[in-house]
């Protein structure tokens, strides 16, 4: 528990610095985490391995001392502890089995490269469900950069998630034939991996994340147990630091490695490479190692300086740095620059955090760099000279000239100025033709806004606005005109959502809610795994609350009702229907790879999936009651749903 408390502060205190959080006694704490990075039998205490979370860097000056960080874990270990009496109050309750409980299966078998059955592997199923996601409060975090964040309730959340897999997750051991079989899965996309101390294990195909009843073969590499020695470029031993390599097969792994540390290499010739990011960014030259040799002594990786260009934002008087800007890099040759020509290139940062970008490792020569608005509007460019040195560029950049913004004050119902998580959107035009679009915003040191017209903004515009705790409101305005528009929010409806039938349904793990009205989706969030779903403030008025699925590939409805929200809290109840599979068949002269299935029937809502012709067949799963439309090329069939046995398309 010790390391994943330990991450979970580095995490916690990387968001309110601006950068990721590497205290210096970081390295003595992740001692004991030169596990290999797979191991099935990983759990919360000592054996689990933690390394650089995103690999990131910090500015200077950000990183928390010793201190910080122990009196954070300090705290996170009472969370933990609440954490898990709430996971054991959930179990024993009536609804717990069915939530840490499923009935999928995943099966399949690990060879070696000559086709051998290897036993006593440990293959597990980690669920990739999202009740309680850290990524999404870290994405969430990020979007509230300029409010108080409470430190406890990231942390407690990422916790209680990372308990609530591993009372959900699943091993089993391969058999004399090499044959393994996982049972007991939730509904949710699970990630599989394979460990064995003798082996490197990689999936075929290389994506381990099926769903239950999926098959997943392993093939399975010997390894060599190497020692790795790391050379800071004083020639003085590195206390720790980030090795990956690549193996033969092309296969690859990482593992934070203390001094001294054993890697796992794949037999055969491997590329090593080494780096640590503190005191200062280094990293080794790649050095190819047979592990299949018998050599007389360790693997020695010599770290070196790496080169950083670094750009930063620096604002006008009365701007503050925004939060969603992107940098892109070019290299260019003589003295014409045109930055706008790299708002569609990949060059971009590979790091950035709190208006400042550093690229690592570049040739020498001049470089343009551009920072970009939410991906569209150019904010600043620079030229940069990268040497043998590294280098730091200024990026300065004014308000808009006057016709390209508006002015926006958002108010709340007493007159505060409206803080919070705060997005734009511009309707233009009326009627039929009115076409709505994402609108990006400067935020001013006052509480104002600056939001960015499009190049040809005629007659009346709409200027929507959706803040965190207020929801969305609106106001028209004349773009030739406008001097300040102001946005009154009434007091908000908070929404709160009790989903019956949710556990056992087949639907855990992918169902969200939604709040729909004539300006569009308003609020959408997740359900939990309790079957509860907070679609915090929007204003009140009547809604669409629509219950759809989503996966990795599509989303679709199950349900929509009418809603009326007023002023203050409100609890609504609304059950997942019965969710049935529709097996399609097309006749082979139609000749159909993939099948499309719609449905615009009103208790639903309009959808669109596609599913592709496996063994003739194409197979729709988690659809509710209704009248749904199938489409194989030209040919369009109307069925309704359930349907007994397979649906043929001739």
């Amino acid at each position: 528990m010790r390391v994943l408390l330990l991450c979970a502060a580095a995490f916690a205190g990387g968001i309110l610095a601006g950068a990721v959080l590497w205290p210096s006694s970081a390295p003595a704490a992740r001692r004991s985490g030169s596990a290999p990075r797979d191991a099935a039998s990983l759990d919360l205490g000592e054996g689990q391995r933690a390394g650089p979370a995103g690999s990131g860097t910090a500015e200077s000056g950000q990183p928390g001392s010793a201190a910080d960080a122990t009196g954070v874990a300090t705290s996170l270990r009472d969370l933990a502890a609440g954490a898990q009496e709430e996971l054991g109050k959930a179990l024993a309750g009536s609804g717990g089995k069915a939530l840490f409980e499923g009935n999928g299966t995943v099966t399949g078998f690990v060879r070696d490269p000559s086709g051998e059955p290897v036993r006593d592997v440990v293959v597990t199923a980690s669920p990739q469900a999202q009740p309680f996601d850290l990524a999404v409060a870290a994405r969430r975090t990020r979007e509230r950069a300029h409010e108080d964040v409470d430190v406890g309730v990231i942390a407690s959340a990422a916790i209680e998630g990372e308990l609530w897999r591993r009372q959900v997750r699943h091993s089993a051991r391969t058999d004399s034939e090499g044959r393994y079989e996982i049972k007991g899965l939730v509904p949710a996309w699970h990630r599989i991996t394979a460990f064995h101390e003798d082996y490197d294990l990689q999936p075929e195909p290389r994506n381990n994340y099926v769903q239950p009843d999926a098959v997943l073969d392993f093939r399975a590499q010997p390894v060599a147990a190497v020692p790795v020695e790391v050379r800071m470029p004083d020639g003085e031993r590195a206390e720790n630091a980030w090795v990956t390599w690549q193996g033969p097969l092309g296969n690859g792994s990482d593992a934070w490695l203390p001094d001294p540390g054993t890697a796992r290499l794949p037999r055969g010739t491997c590329r090593v490479r080494a780096e640590v990011w503190f005191p200062e960014p280094l990293q080794s030259q790649e050095t190819e190692y047979d592990a299949g040799v018998a050599a007389s002594g360790p693997l020695v990786l010599k770290l070196e300086g790496r080169r950083m260009l670094a750009a930063r934002l620096v604002p006008a008087e009365g701007l503050l740095v925004p939060d969603r800007v992107e940098f892109r890099l070019r290299r260019v040759e003589g003295r014409a620059v045109d930055p706008e020509s790299l708002k569609d290139d990949q060059g971009r940062a590979a790091s950035q955090t709190g208006g400042r970008a550093i690229w690592y490792d570049l040739d020498p020569g001049r470089y343009l760099i551009a920072a970009f608005l939410g991906g569209r509007n150019l904010l600043a460019h620079a030229v940069a000279e990268v040497t043998d040195v590294s280098t730091e560029v200024e990026l300065p950049f004014e308000a808009p000239a006057a016709g390209t913004s508006v002015a926006a004050r958002l108010l709340g119902p007493n007159g505060e100025v409206a803080q919070g998580t705060t997005r734009f959107a511009l309707v233009l035009g009326s009627g039929p033709g009115a076409r709505e679009q994402q609108a990006d915003a400067l935020r001013c040191s006052d509480g104002q806004w600056l939001v960015l017209l499009p190049e040809t903004t005629e007659g009346e515009a709409l200027l929507r606005a959706s803040v965190k705790d207020y929801g969305t409101g609106q106001e028209s305005f004349d773009p030739r005109r406008a001097g300040t528009v102001t946005i009154r929010f009434r007091e908000p409806a908070r929404l709160k959502l009790r989903v019956d039938r949710f556990a056992g349904s087949g639907a855990e793990g992918r169902l969200f809610a939604a709040l729909w009205c004539e300006a569009g989706t308003v609020s959408a969030r997740q359900v939990e795994a309790d079957g509860r779903c907070d679609l915090g403030s929007v204003q009140p008025q009547d809604y669409s609350l629509i219950l759809f699925l989503k996966d990795r590939e599509a989303r679709w409805s199950i349900s929509t009702r009418r809603i009326t929200l007023r002023a203050g809290e409100q609890e609504e109840k609304v059950a997942v229907p019965a969710l049935h599979t529709l097996v399609v068949r097309p006749s082979p002269k139609l000749r159909a790879r993939e099948v499309m299935l719609l449905s615009s029937d009103p208790a639903l809502g309009w959808m669109r999936r596609t599913a592709r012709v496996e063994n003739e067949v194409a197979t729709f799963d988690a659809l509710a009651a209704g009248q749904y439309e199938v489409q194989c090329g030209k040919r369009r069939v109307e069925v309704r749903v359930p349907n007994p046995g397979e649906f043929a398309v001739e």
